[in-house]
């Protein structure tokens, strides 16, 4: 999986979009967990990864996650066409506070295909949040895409919509 450090809250737009207004590319309640080997992350989980399906769900129009029983998840959706090269990525990001017994790091992945195009980590513990999460497509795109979070402790987080322009 290659990576490229753009940040996190992410929104695909295509094609006519470059120009004008942002182009949802995502729908926060099209997220479905990645159960086989097509999860793009699947060689760096630890041995007792799990997800339940209670953990997460669409709510008030954002995808969100519980970690209390989910401790590492991946989900994917198809795009509904290639992301150009140079789309800006609009995303947002909420979490509450961020605990764990001990220190730790909270992450937030977006992938389209093998490429990582948005990341965002913070420091565990940490106060709530909310993010204006942006990246560019370093080239042209094609899907799925993959949504990857994972963190220690009891901690929840709402990802929205992704928008391209």
């Amino acid at each position: 999986m290659s990576h490229i450090n753009l940040g996190l809250p992410l929104v695909f737009w295509i094609g006519a979009c470059a120009q004008g207004e942002p182009v949802r590319v995502l729908d926060a309640a099209n997220w479905v967990i990645v159960t086989d080997r097509s999860d793009p992350w699947a060689l760096e989980a630890p041995p007792d990864a799990d997800c339940s399906q209670s953990s997460f769900f669409e709510e008030e129009g954002y995808f969100e996650v519980s970690m209390e029983g989910c401790s590492w998840g991946t989900w994917t959706q198809p795009i509904p066409d290639s992301l150009n090269r140079g789309a800006q990525l609009e995303v947002e990001l909420f979490h509450q506070d961020l605990w764990a017994p001990l220190p730790a790091t909270a992450v937030v992945e977006l992938a389209i295909g093998p490429d990582v195009v948005v990341e965002w980590s913070a420091a565990i513990p940490t106060a709530s949040g909310r993010y204006d999460l942006f990246g560019r497509a370093p080239r042209n795109l094609e899907g799925p895409a993959f949504l990857h979070v994972h963190n220690h402790g009891l901690n929840s987080y709402r990802v929205g919509d992704v928008f391209a322009r």
